[in-house]
C-alpha cells in the first residue's frame, strides 16, 4: 500500500475502518482499547515497565491515549509513512507527550552519536534542523522538550514497540527492512507486541474484504509472524489470539481470557524480545507460574504467561 494511499484515506480513515467493524457491532475504538488492556496484563506478567512506546504505523493515532492509560508510558514515538496521517495524530493528541515521525525519518542506528536527520523532520511547523521546538497542547500542562525526546534523534532506546495491522500492508520484500528499524530503536531486552489480523478467521477476512484500504493487503499467518520475527532476531515469548465473539454474543466474552491459544480469534498478537547483544538464541516453550497484577490497571482476566514460543482485530 502506497502513502499515497493513505494519504487519500487519511481524511475519512475511520469511517472506512468502521465500515468494515460494523459487521462485529463494535467501533475501531473498542478494538484499540482491547489491545492495549491485553498487552498491558501481558507486560505485568513480566514485571515490565513500558516507559518509552513506540507504535510502528501509528495511522492516525488512535491508540494513542490507550498507551498512557493502560501501559502508563511515559512517552510515545508514533511513526507512519502518511504524512496526513500523522497530520490528524499531531491534531487529535496534541495535549499528549506524543512525537508522530515520518517513516523516512525514521532510520534508527544501534551504537551511533549522531542524529541521521533534523527536527524539522519531525513534523513540527517553524520548526528547525538545529533546535528542538517547545511547544504547548492547549491544556498548557504538557510541553515537549529535550528531555521528553530521545537523546539522540539517531539512537533510539524504545522499552516497547507496538504494531497493528501494518505488516499486511508492507510489501514482502521491504517487511525485513522495517522490522530491523523496529529493532535497532529498542534497547535491549525491549519488547515487541506484533498484531495482526488472522487470516484463519473467516470473519476477519469478510471484515477486510469490507474496508477499502485493506482489500489488497497480504495477509500473514501466526507462523509466518513467527518465522520473520525469529528470522529479525527477535525471541519469540508468546502468541495469544483475540476477539472471538462480536457485540451480539457479548455475554460470552468472558470465555476469552480460556480462549488466548485457540488459534481462531480475530487478531493475534506475537510479543517478542529483543535479546542482549549476542544473544540470539530462542528458548524452548514453557509455562512460568507467577502472574502479577498491577493496581489500577484494567483486567481483561488472568493472563497466563508462555516462556518462550507458542502457536482481535484492526
Amino acid at each position: 500500500m502506497s502513502p499515497t494511499t493513505f494519504d487519500e484515506a487519511a481524511a475519512d480513515y475511520d469511517a472506512q475502518l468502521n465500515q468494515g467493524l460494523a459487521t462485529t457491532g463494535e467501533d475501531k475504538e473498542y478494538f484499540a482499547e482491547r489491545r492495549l488492556i491485553h498487552l498491558g496484563n501481558c507486560l505485568d506478567a513480566l514485571a515490565f515497565e513500558a516507559r518509552e512506546v513506540l507504535d510502528f504505523g501509528c495511522g492516525t493515532g488512535t491508540a494513542t491515549p490507550y498507551f498512557f492509560r493502560h501501559l502508563r508510558a511515559r512517552s510515545l514515538w508514533g511513526v507512519d509513512v502518511s504524512d496526513r496521517s500523522l497530520e490528524v495524530a499531531r491534531a487529535r493528541y496534541r495535549d499528549y507527550p506524543a512525537r508522530f515521525l515520518k517513516l523516512a525519518a525514521f532510520q534508527p542506528q544501534e551504537n551511533v552519536s549522531s542524529p541521521r536527520f533534523g527536527w524539522s523532520d519531525l513534523g513540527w511547523p517553524g520548526s528547525s534542523a538545529s533546535e528542538p521546538p517547545e511547544t504547548c497542547g492547549s491544556g498548557g500542562s504538557l510541553r515537549s522538550t529535550p528531555a521528553t525526546l530521545p537523546r539522540d534523534l539517531g539512537l533510539f532506546n524504545v522499552d516497547l514497540a507496538f504494531c497493528n495491522g501494518v505488516f499486511h500492508h508492507i510489501p514482502i520484500r521491504e517487511r525485513d527492512d522495517s522490522l530491523r528499524r523496529v529493532f535497532a530503536a529498542l534497547r535491549p531486552e525491549g519488547l515487541l507486541a506484533f498484531w495482526e489480523n488472522n487470516p484463519w478467521n473467516p470473519g476477519t477476512r469478510y471484515v477486510m474484504s469490507r474496508v477499502p484500504f485493506d482489500r489488497d493487503a497480504i495477509v500473514i499467518s501466526p507462523r509466518q509472524a513467527r518465522r520473520i520475527l525469529r528470522q529479525a532476531g527477535f525471541q519469540v515469548l508468546r502468541t495469544d489470539f483475540l476477539f472471538f465473539f462480536p457485540a451480539i454474543l457479548r455475554r460470552l466474552r468472558g470465555l476469552e481470557r480460556r480462549l488466548v491459544k485457540l488459534p481462531l480469534g480475530g487478531q493475534y498478537q506475537v510479543l517478542c524480545r529483543k535479546p542482549e547483544k549476542g544473544d540470539r538464541t530462542n528458548l524452548p516453550e514453557r509455562p512460568a507460574t507467577n502472574l502479577r497484577s498491577v493496581p489500577g490497571r484494567a483486567q481483561i482476566g488472568p493472563v497466563p504467561f508462555f516462556l518462550p514460543d507458542q502457536s482481535t482485530f484492526p
